[in-house]
C-alpha cells in the first residue's frame, strides 16, 4: 500500500489506520519518492494526492495508466470537483475528498482491493490461453479477466478495473434498466448519493471507448429518471 501526499500529518494518520487494519504501508511525499517506491517494492494500491510539490497527481496517474492497472484512489480537496471528474475520467478506481474520515478511507481501500484481488484470483484459475467468460456484443469482444476490449477491426482498448466492473455488470444485465444506486453498489460497493457523479462519469468514459458517436449512444443508453440500460444483445462464450 502506497500513500502519496505531501502533507505529513495526513500521511501519518492514513499510515496509522491502514497499518492497524493489517496493511503494510509505504509513504511518499513527492512524485520522485513515489516513483522510487513503485520501482523497488510491490505495491497493491496507491492512495494518490492531486497536489504534489514536484508534479500533478493526475498527470502521474495518466502515466501510470499507460503501463499499469494498479488500483488507484485519488485524494483531493472537497472543493476541487474538477479534479474529481478528471481523476475518474483518467482511470481512478475511487475518489476521496479532504477532510475525510480515516475509517471511511480504509473501507474504500478494502472495497477496491477486494474487487481487484477477486479478478486476479479468477484469472489465475483459468486454463492457460483459455478465456472462460468472453463477452461479445455488437462489434466488440470483452474479456473481464484482463480488462480488454477488442473490436471487430482488431482495435484493442484496455479498461480500468472500475470500468471493467461496470461494463460487466451492465452486460450481465443486458436489456434491464439499472439505477445509479444499483450501478454504484456493483461498481464501488458504496451507496449512491444524489450529488455523486461517479456513475455518470464512468458511463461517459465507456461510451467514448465503445460508441461510434458517444453523444448518440447505441450500446449504453440513458433512461431518463431511471438510470441506464445495455441495449444490445450479449453472447457469453468460453
Amino acid at each position: 500500500m502506497l500513500v502519496v501526499d505531501d502533507d505529513s500529518d495526513i500521511s501519518k494518520v492514513l499510515e496509522l489506520y491502514l497499518s492497524s487494519d493489517g496493511f503494510e504501508v509505504f509513504c511518499a511525499h513527492s512524485v520522485a519518492e513515489m516513483r522510487s517506491i513503485l520501482s523497488n517494492d510491490h505495491i497493491d494500491l496507491v492512495l494518490l494526492d492531486v497536489s504534489l510539490p514536484d508534479g500533478n497527481g493526475l498527470d502521474v496517474m495518466r502515466e501510470l495508466r499507460m503501463t499499469s492497472q494498479i488500483p488507484i484512489i485519488v485524494i483531493s480537496r472537497k472543493s476541487e470537483t474538477v479534479d474529481e471528474v478528471l481523476g475518474l475520467e483518467l482511470g481512478a478506481d475511487d475518489y476521496v475528498t479532504k477532510p475525510f474520515e480515516p475509517r471511511s478511507v480504509v473501507a474504500r481501500v478494502r472495497s477496491v482491493l477486494r474487487r481487484s484481488r477477486s479478478r486476479t484470483a479468477e484469472a489465475r484459475t483459468l486454463p492457460q490461453n483459455e478465456n472462460a467468460s468472453a463477452i461479445s456484443f455488437g462489434t466488440w469482444q470483452f474479456d473481464p479477466e484482463t480488462y480488454r476490449l477488442t473490436s471487430g477491426g482488431g482495435k484493442e482498448v484496455v479498461l480500468s478495473s472500475t470500468e471493467s466492473t461496470l461494463l460487466k455488470h451492465l452486460a450481465d444485465q443486458s436489456g434491464k434498466v439499472l439505477s445509479r444506486e444499483d450501478l454504484m453498489i456493483a461498481t464501488t460497493g458504496r451507496n449512491w448519493e444524489y450529488t455523486d457523479r461517479t456513475i455518470d462519469i464512468l458511463i461517459a468514459r465507456l461510451r467514448k471507448k465503445l460508441e461510434t458517436s458517444p453523444t448518440h449512444p447505441k450500446i449504453i443508453k440513458t433512461v431518463r429518471g431511471a438510470g441506464y440500460v445495455f441495449s444490445v444483445p450479449v453472447t457469453v462464450s468460453r
